[in-house]
C-alpha cells in the first residue's frame, strides 16, 4: 500500500472520528448523560427528560408536598412487592400503574387503615388498590382528596346517588357558594372549623378536624 493510500485512510478515520464527537456533543446532556441512582434520588433527574415528554406530569409534581420534601420520582416509582419490573434508562421501575403498596413506605399508618375499607379493592400486579383515585397521580393533593366532586367520581348515579344527594343538601349548597373561602390545603393534623366551615364528604368520613382522629378506612373513629 503507497504512502498515499495510508495518508488518505487516516484522514477519513480521523474524519469521521472527530464528526461522531461533534454529533455526540450536540445531543442534549439527558441523553448522553446518564445518571447514576444515587444522582436521581438526589436531585429528581428524571424531570428534565419527561418534561419534554410529558410536561403536565412534571408540572403537576413541582405543586405537590412531595417535591416541598424533597420526594423524588424514583422514590415513589421503584417495585414494591409483589409487582412486576421493568428496566427504565438504566433503572428498575414498577411495570403497571402505582397502587398504595408503592406509597406504603412513607405512610404505613395509612397504609394499614385503608387495607380494612372498601376502597382498597384488590388490584392485577399483587399490590391493594391506589391512593391516586382521591390524591390524583403526581399532585398528591390532600385539596382534592376533599372535594365533594372528587368523591363524585364514583359515588354518583342512581344505583348510589351520595354526591347528587350532597350538592342537593344544605351543605352542597353552601359549599358550592364559599370553596374559595374554604383552607382546603390544611394540614389534616391541624385541621379545623376555621379551614373547613362548611363540611364536605371527607369531613365527615375521613379526615381529621378539631382534634377528631384522621381515617383511611371511611368511618369517623369516635
Amino acid at each position: 500500500m503507497s504512502f498515499r493510500s495510508v495518508f488518505i485512510a487516516v484522514v477519513i478515520a480521523f474524519a469521521l472520528i472527530l464528526g461522531a464527537f461533534l454529533i455526540n456533543r450536540a445531543r442534549p446532556s439527558v441523553e448522553t448523560e446518564q445518571p447514576g441512582t444515587a444522582f436521581v434520588r438526589a436531585s429528581g433527574k428524571c424531570a428534565e427528560c419527561h418534561s419534554r415528554l410529558q410536561y403536565s406530569v412534571v408540572h403537576e409534581y413541582e405543586m405537590s408536598k412531595h417535591a416541598q420534601k424533597g420526594v423524588n420520582c424514583l422514590e415513589c416509582h421503584q417495585p414494591a412487592p409483589g409487582q412486576d419490573r421493568k428496566d427504565h434508562h438504566g433503572f428498575v421501575i414498577a411495570n403497571a400503574r402505582l397502587t398504595a403498596g408503592n406509597c406504603r413506605s412513607c405512610h404505613e399508618q395509612i397504609y394499614q387503615q385503608f387495607l380494612h375499607s372498601r376502597h382498597a379493592a384488590p388490584s392485577c400486579d399483587g399490590t391493594i388498590g391506589t391512593c391516586t383515585a382521591c390524591h390524583t397521580r403526581h399532585t398528591s393533593s390532600v385539596a382534592i382528596a376533599r372535594l365533594p366532586s372528587t368523591c363524585g367520581q364514583c359515588h354518583m348515579g342512581p344505583d348510589h346517588s351520595q354526591i347528587e344527594i350532597y350538592e342537593e343538601s344544605k351543605h352542597g349548597v353552601m359549599f358550592a357558594a364559599q370553596e374559595k373561602l374554604l383552607n382546603l390545603d390544611a394540614d389534616p393534623k391541624n385541621l379545623t372549623t376555621r379551614d373547613m366551615f362548611v363540611p364536605t364528604c371527607a369531613t365527615c368520613h375521613m379526615s381529621g378536624i378539631n382534634g377528631i382522629g384522621i381515617t383511611h378506612s371511611e368511618q369517623k373513629k369516635p
